[in-house]
C-alpha cells in the first residue's frame, strides 16, 4: 500500500507515529514515499521523544525531499534538533538535493559539507570491517590511544582540550557517525570549528579557532594556547575550508589500538587508562590527586604525600586510581599513624558500586602486615606477614605481579610468593582506609615501573 501512494496509508502512517514502538520505526520509513509538506513538520514535533535508532530513520527520511530538508534545517537553527545528530552521509544528502535554500540552511546553521571523497569512503569500508571481524575490544586501551592522540583537542568525560568539539555528549554511539569524522575529518566541519589563519605583518602564521572578536583585536584558541591578537598587526585574516583536526589519524596506528580506539570513544562512561612505560610517570604528580577518584572528606595530598584521614567510618573507603595494570612493579611507602587502625593497597582491582572494590590487597595495619587478601573475593590469601620489619615509621612496601604471579615485600623483606592462576590479570591500584575508629595512613615516594 505504501508503493500505491494510498492518501489512506499517508495518514495511518502519521497516526502510527504516536503510537510509538514497535510501529514507530516502519511508519517513519514508510512516510518516505509520500511528498506532503506536512509530513515534516509532524515528525519533526514528535522527534525529542523518538530512540536513538527512530531518530536516525527520521533524519533520513527527512534528508530525502527539498521541503522536508528546509523544515529539518530551519529546526536545527533554532536549536530544537541537534545538528550532531546529522551524519556525515545524511548532510551530504541534503546537499545533493541541489536546492538553493538547503544549501543556504546548511551552510549558516551546520557549516562546510564536501562531497564524498572516494578513497576515504574506502578507508571507512575498511575500518568498519576490521573492528566487525575482530569484535569487541578494550576500552582502557582506547582510552590510552586517546590519551595520546586525541585528548589534546578533545575533551570526553571531563577531561581533555578545548580545542576541538567536546565528544562526551556527541552521537558516538554511531560508529558511522565515529568513522566519517576520525577518517575524513574535514568532510564536514562546523562553522565554529573551522581553521582560522592568521597571518601577521612579522611573517608569523598563528593558526587556531575563533573564539571572540573586539573592535581591534580577535583571539584564537590554538592547540597549546589561547592568543588575542591585535587587528592592526595582522596582514590577512583566511578563514580555511580544513578542521583542526588532521587527517589521516589512524595511519600510525596499529589494527588493534584503532579497534580499541573506537571501543573507547563509544563506550558510554569512562574506563580506566591503561598504564604503559610511557604514561607511567603521571601515575601521581606528587601535588594533587589528579587521575585518582575518592571522597575529599578522606583523601588529600600534603607536602607530597596521599593522606587518609578519618575520625572513623562505618564502611571501607578507597582512593581509586584511573590507571589499569597489567604486569608491573609498584613501590611506594607507608606510614600508619601510631600503627592504630587498618589500610591496605588494592592492586589488579576492580571497581564496584557505591564506591567498593574487588581484588588483591597488600594488607597494611596490626597482625597484618605483609599479609595478601582479596577484597569482596576469596578472602585471605597468604596469611604469613613480616615478621621482621619495624613497623613505627615508614614501611617500604613493593608489589610485583607478573602473569599469574605476583609478588610484595616489606622494608625488603619478602613476604608472598603466590602463583594464582584464578587471580585477576590486570585492574587499578586503590588505597584503602578501613572500617572503625580513627584512622590517619600516609603514602609516599609512589614509584610504578609497567612492564610490556
Amino acid at each position: 500500500m505504501v508503493r500505491s501512494g494510498d492518501p489512506r496509508t499517508e495518514v495511518e502512517l502519521l497516526m502510527r507515529l504516536n503510537e510509538g514502538p514497535p510501529l514507530r520505526a516502519a511508519a517513519l520509513r514508510g512516510l518516505s514515499a509520500f511528498s506532503s509538506a506536512d509530513n515534516a513538520p509532524a515528525v519533526l514535533e514528535l522527534y525529542a521523544s523518538f530512540s536513538p535508532e527512530e531518530r536516525r530513520i527520521a533524519l533520513a527520511t527527512l534528508c530525502s525531499r527539498t521541503s522536508w530538508g528546509r523544515e529539518l534545517l530551519l529546526r536545527v537553527g533554532e536549536g530544537r534538533v541537534d545538528k550532531n545528530e546529522l551524519s556525515a552521509f545524511q548532510l551530504r544528502a541534503l546537499r545533493q538535493l541541489e536546492d538553493a535554500e538547503v544549501n543556504r540552511l546548511l551552510d549558516l546553521h551546520v557549516g562546510q559539507v564536501r562531497a564524498a571523497d572516494e578513497s576515504k569512503e574506502k578507508e571507512i569500508a575498511r575500518v568498519r570491517a576490521s573492528i566487525e571481524r575482530k569484535g569487541a575490544s578494550e576500552p582502557a586501551r582506547g582510552r590510552e590511544v586517546f590519551a595520546r592522540t586525541c585528548q589534546q583537542c578533545h575533551t570526553l568525560f571531563a577531561t581533555g582540550g578545548a580545542l576541538g568539539p567536546e565528544l562526551t555528549g556527541a552521537n558516538r554511539a554511531d560508529r558511522e557517525y565515529l568513522l566519517s569524522n576520525v577518517i575524513e575529518p574535514s568532510g564536514v566541519v562546523a562553522n565554529e570549528y573551522r581553521t582560522t589563519i592568521a597571518r601577521l605583518l612579522d611573517g608569523r602564521i598563528v593558526t587556531g579557532i575563533e573564539r571572540g572578536r573586539t573592535p581591534s583585536s580577535v583571539t584564537l584558541q590554538t592547540e597549546t594556547e589561547r592568543v588575542t591578537l591585535a587587528l592592526d598587526e595582522i596582514e590577512e585574516l583566511e578563514l580555511s575550508p580544513l578542521s583542526t583536526m588532521p587527517e589521516g589519524l589512524l595511519d600510525a596506528l596499529g589494527e588493534d589500538e584503532v579497534r580499541a580506539l573506537f571501543a573507547y570513544l563509544q563506550s558510554p562512561a569512562q574506563t580506566p587508562l591503561r598504564a604503559t612505560p610511557a604514561n607511567a610517570a603521571g601515575f601521581f604528580d606528587g601535588k594533587s590527586l589528579a587521575g585518582w577518584r575518592g571522597d575529599a572528606a578522606v583523601w588529600s595530598v600534603e607536602g607530597g604525600e596521599i593522606v587518609g584521614r578519618t575520625a572513623g567510618l562505618e564502611r571501607n573507603t578507597f582512593l581509586a586510581s584511573e590507571y589499569e595494570l597489567g604486569d608491573f612493579r609498584l613501590a611506594l611507602e607507608v606510614r600508619l599513624a601510631r600503627d592504630e587502625g587498618n589500610s591496605g593497597v588494592q592492586f589488579r582491582t576492580q571497581a564496584l558500586e557505591e564506591g567498593e572494590v574487588k581484588g588483591y590487597q597488600a594488607d597494611v595495619g596490626p597482625g597484618w602486615w605483609g599479609k595478601l587478601y582479596e577484597e569482596n573475593g576469596r578472602g585471605l590469601l597468604v596469611d604469613r606477614g613480616a615478621t621482621k620489619c619495624a613497623l613505627a615509621g615508614w614501611t617500604r612496601y613493593v608489589i610485583e605481579c607478573k602473569g599469574s604471579q605476583v609478588r610484595t615485600w616489606l622494608n625488603d623483606e619478602p613476604c608472598v610468593d603466590l602463583d594464582d592462576p584464578a587471580g585477576a590479570r590486570a585492574g587499578i591500584v586503590a588505597l584503602q582506609v578501613h572500617s572503625g575508629g580513627p584512622t590517619e595512613v600516609r603514602f609516599r615516594k609512589l614509584e610504578l615501573e609497567v612492564r610490556p
